[in-house]
């Protein structure tokens, strides 16, 4: 039982750091495209 308690919370533990890298991702890969598009505006 408790090596099954371990898996589980091993398990959790990697699921929520893969999650939390694509969220990192994800919110760079969005502020550089905010950048991308509104560069043009202040400029002008």
């Amino acid at each position: 039982m408790p090596t099954n308690g371990n898996s589980l919370i091993s398990l959790t533990l990697a699921l929520f750091t893969v999650l939390s890298q694509i969220g990192f991702l994800y919110i760079l890969w969005l502020w550089i495209f905010m950048l991308y598009i509104y560069e043009p505006v202040c400029l002008d």
